[in-house]
């Protein structure tokens, strides 16, 4: 699972997904905006890693309404509560249950990315 992101000559470190309760179309989705987001800050097109959250965060809002919370840092701790839907990805899971919560690494970098309220 773990993998070397590499686009535009910014190496940015291996994907390291230490817990999943999302499907995989959202685990990339995340995973996409955090690498992207990352990159710009390596290329100095962001300052701080709070730029990076608000970028996951509104990219999330976008494709999945609700209030999705992003936490990115090299040290931290969390205990969160995060939002269980049922029969929300458009018959995509039919009446199945959907959590949205990713918590991952990009290299150094970690990323708790979820959905409450």
């Amino acid at each position: 699972m773990s993998k070397v992101q590499k686009r535009d000559d910014v190496m940015i470190g291996a994907i390291r997904i230490v817990h999943n309760d999302s499907s995989k179309e959202i685990e990339d989705a995340i995973t996409n905006s955090a690498s992207n987001a990352l990159r710009a800050l390596c290329k100095g097109e962001k300052l701080q890693f709070t730029e990076i959250a608000e970028q996951i965060k509104k990219e999330m809002e976008q494709m999945q309404p609700g209030a999705w919370h992003v936490i990115v840092g090299k040290s931290f701790g969390s205990f969160v509560t995060h939002e269980v839907k049922c029969a929300y990805y458009l018959g995509f899971f039919q009446l199945s249950t959907a959590v949205s919560l990713l918590y991952f690494f990009l290299g150094q970098i970690g990323f708790l990315v979820y959905r409450h309220g």
